[in-house]
């Protein structure tokens, strides 16, 4: 067996006593960058020893973040050793990272897993892909996008924002029905959660009925301790897709939670984006303008989105598709290019393509500089 392939079945070896399946998913860990398991063989390294001396080796990739790396190797490798190793990005072009090794530790017949930090951070959206959540774990943080809350009561609104305070998600609370659809109209919701006893009892389906003629499209929750099955039938008849009866389990809540945010396309785990070519300083005013433009950019998708204005939504996407790439911000190329090509399949309806429009908007509104305060 050659040396990759005992590196690759030694990595195995170890994620199924760790119960966690190969392929490229995201690590959630208590640290400043997402981490992304990233299973490559026959990697080139270059290692220059504290002692001097230079060593070279292929290694087979554990995982990948902005700001470093882990990978396997057949001896010990002493932290402080600076490291050059070659990767290959997703266009087939190699890029080249420069580190020191943080950490070496035992794993079994005499494999390493070695720790590098980059000398410099990168976008690993260059390298795998990171915008996919399909198949991955998702969790409370990883949430964006507006939740609105209709419930009168106090103490049930409380519980709720305890209940996702972990989240990356806005809660915004009405206190009647009419509040609702005056929210519904100034801002863009990606779920509706409501309580149909608001205001001493109103009709679920008349109540589902105004939601829906207010423009709200999204998936709505009933959320109550309504014993009456034929009132809840009612909602569920006009339109509720979904009902979770109270008291409920914590955990309850945010697997629904994650499940209906990952269907709107109001999940992004990354923190921030960044542009992979920060690092020219000719280029530095134009990446400050094209932040401030990605952001006008979510500010009209959001109110494209509001107005069902599909032309709007398209020709934000065009504008992005077509500069995202050359400031660095691959991803948000990507993004574009998908909303815009889901906007073109839907033959001018934004229905199909509402799901990727948001994501893109949400993906707009995390470009940042780096270093910068927000």
């Amino acid at each position: 067996m050659g040396m990759a392939k005992r590196e690759s079945a030694a990595a195995d070896s170890i994620a199924a006593r760790k119960g966690k399946p190969g392929g490229t998913v995201r690590v959630k860990e208590n640290r400043e960058d997402e981490r992304y398991q990233f299973h490559k063989g026959g990697v080139p390294v270059s290692i220059e020893q504290p002692g001097g001396g230079i060593t070279k080796l292929t290694a087979f990739l554990r995982n990948l973040s902005a700001g470093g790396l882990a990978f396997l190797s057949r001896g010990y490798i002493h932290p402080g050793s600076i490291c050059s190793i070659t990767l290959m990005r997703k266009d087939g072009r190699a890029k080249v990272v420069t580190g020191k090794v943080t950490s070496c530790r035992y794993l079994q017949d005499s494999t390493h897993e070695v720790g590098m930090k980059f000398d410099s951070r990168i976008e690993p959206s260059i390298l795998l892909d990171v915008s996919d959540t399909e198949g991955r774990t998702i969790e409370l943080p990883d949430l964006r996008g507006r939740i609105l809350q209709l419930d009168d009561s106090k103490m049930d609104q409380i519980l709720l924002a305890h209940h996702m305070k972990g989240s990356g998600a806005e809660i915004r609370c009405a206190g009647s029905v009419d509040e609702a659809i005056k929210k519904l109209g100034e801002e863009i919701f990606d779920i509706v959660f409501c309580d149909p006893s608001v205001n001493g009892g109103a009709d679920p389906a008349d109540m589902m009925r105004k939601i829906k003629s207010a423009g709200f499209v999204g998936p709505v929750v009933i959320c109550t301790a309504e014993s009456d099955q034929k009132k809840i039938a009612g909602a569920t008849e006009a339109g509720a897709g979904h009902v979770l009866m109270k008291p409920y389990e914590q955990k309850d809540l945010h697997d629904l939670m994650i499940a209906l945010h990952r269907q709107v396309g109001a999940v992004l785990t990354a923190r921030a984006i960044y542009s992979t070519l920060d690092d020219h300083s000719t280029l530095e005013q134009g990446l400050a303008e094209f932040v401030s433009f990605a952001r006008q950019a979510a500010d009209q998708i959001e109110t494209a989105m509001r107005k069902n204005d599909v032309a709007a939504v398209r020709n934000v996407c065009l504008h992005l598709k077509g500069s995202s790439v050359g400031f660095g911000f691959a991803s948000i190329g990507e993004a574009a290019r998908e909303a815009a090509e889901s906007l073109d399949a839907g033959g001018g309806k934004m229905d199909g393509a509402r799901a990727q429009v948001r994501y893109l908007g949400l993906m707009c509104r995390s470009v940042a500089l780096r270093g910068k305060a927000e």
